[in-house]
């Protein structure tokens, strides 16, 4: 196999030289039978200045790989291993999509804890199932809403009212879906997804961010996002496109609430045991169950981690694969998508 490196009228670029070594080194382990073209060194010295240029790249580089580093560390390390230190008690707790999966899960986990619970969802006869089983384990009071999170205006209209009722201390953003879409697919539900991923959750917490905003005693807002925010599959390209964005948005939103003391997280979790996760036709193995995931997800809260990530395993190699730089990034992604494709059943879309 010949490999060009970086030719650029007749000259090479030094930092796609340095990049592409690496990258060839990673690709000579999945391909150890590969042989490379020799490179012609002589053809770098009619690229002086481009080197000089290419040195400084890398020295730019060196120095970004040092600081990224640290915080990527940092981040894990907060993400993975929650202090034993609770600083965060809420006593009045909202949650959007609390009917089923990892919002039921965290509303139970809640409930252990003694809180009054505001649980939010579509279907009112399950609300009621687990606002029974919530009452069982300890909660305090549990109020229900039957909401539509899509239809932006009537989960603002609720959340007006009910802060101006009582404050909320901790609300989590968790109502999203998620089926198989491409554009390749007829009534690939793209706006639906959207609209409910990303509009309803950004309504709920905007609104309830304004009231915290308005009492001066702070508050805690947690978004649900996902690993695939980091790093995504094409076969649910639009549910990539919404987590992606909620991470950046509670990012910000953490960044806009220290001012006032409002606490902002999110929330990533990796494949959890729901229903909403049954048509993506992977192995039970990499599951995790939704109250394992609302432990961790409770204790990340109450340490107030910025990033909330598991299983721990998916969590790492989504994060580290989408910082590495472009080139290996691109490289790494596709060895992924040839052996997410190798266990998925193909589908052809007319």
């Amino acid at each position: 196999m010949t490999l060009f490196i970086g030719k650029r009228n007749q000259c090479f670029s030094f930092d796609a030289f340095v990049l592409l070594v690496l990258e060839y080194s990673v690709f000579l382990s999945f391909y150890p039978k590969t042989t490379v073209m020799v490179v012609n060194y002589w053809k770098l010295k009619q690229c002086f200045k481009e080197l000089v240029l290419s040195a400084l790249m890398v020295a730019v580089y060196a120095a970004s790989t040092v600081i990224y580093g640290w915080s990527l560390f940092f981040t894990l390390l907060t993400a993975l291993l929650p202090g034993t230190k609770s600083l965060l008690k809420p006593k009045v707790v909202a949650i959007t999509g609390a009917s089923t999966g990892i919002g039921e899960a965290i509303a139970y986990e809640y409930a252990k804890q003694k809180v009054r619970l505001i649980l939010i969802a579509r279907n009112q006869n399950k609300l009621q199932t687990v606002s029974s089983k919530c009452r069982q384990l300890g909660a305090v009071d549990v109020e229900i809403a039957s909401i539509d999170v899509s239809k932006t205006e009537d989960l603002i209209n609720f959340f007006e009212d009910r802060t101006e009722q009582s404050p909320i201390d901790l609300f989590i953003a968790n109502a999203g879906m998620v089926v198989e879409t491409t554009p390749l697919i007829p009534d690939n539900k793209c706006e639906t997804i959207v609209n409910t991923n990303i509009l309803g959750a950004i309504a709920g917490a905007d609104t309830v961010f304004r009231a915290m905003h308005r009492r001066r005693r702070g508050g805690q807002i947690a978004v649900v996002s996902s690993i695939y925010g980091f790093m995504g599959v094409p076969d649910v390209i639009y549910y990539d496109l919404t987590k992606a964005a909620l991470l950046s948005y509670a990012r910000d939103l953490r960044t806009l609430g220290k001012a006032s003391n409002i606490h902002v997280s999110v929330i990533c979790p990796g494949l959890i045991l729901t229903n909403m996760t049954e048509s993506l036709n992977v192995a039970e193995f990499f599951y995790t169950k939704p109250a394992v995931i609302a432990s961790h997800i409770r204790k990340g809260l109450e340490a107030n981690l910025p990033v909330i990530g598991m299983p721990w395993f998916q969590f790492v190699t989504a994060f580290v694969l989408s910082s590495l730089p472009p080139m290996l990034h691109s490289f790494a992604r596709d060895r992924m998508l040839d052996v997410y494709n190798a266990i998925k059943p193909s589908k052809t879309y007319q």
